[in-house]
C-alpha cells in the first residue's frame, strides 16, 4: 500500500543490493510469510495488528545476531 511501490520491491532492492546489511523485517495486514518468501527474503515477518514488545524483541534478536556475525 505504499505510494510508488511495494514493500516486497523495497525488499528485493535492499536484499540485493551488497552494500546493505541491515536486516528487514516486513509487516503487513495482507500478506503472510509463505507469499513473502516467494518473492524476497525478509529476515523476518510480522503480521498486523502487533504487539509493540513483541516487535521490539524481534528487532533486538535480529540485531544481536547480525553483531554476532560481523
Amino acid at each position: 500500500m505504499l505510494p510508488d511501490g511495494s514493500g516486497l520491491d523495497i525488499c528485493n532492492q535492499i536484499k540485493s543490493n551488497p552494500e546493505i546489511t541491515a536486516p528487514v523485517i516486513i509487516m503487513s495486514a495482507t500478506a503472510k510469510i509463505d507469499q513473502m518468501k516467494n518473492h524476497c527474503y525478509p529476515d523476518d515477518f510480522i503480521a498486523k495488528p502487533f504487539d509493540l514488545m513483541k516487535l521490539v524483541e524481534r528487532i533486538n534478536d535480529l540485531t544481536t545476531s547480525n553483531s554476532l556475525q560481523e
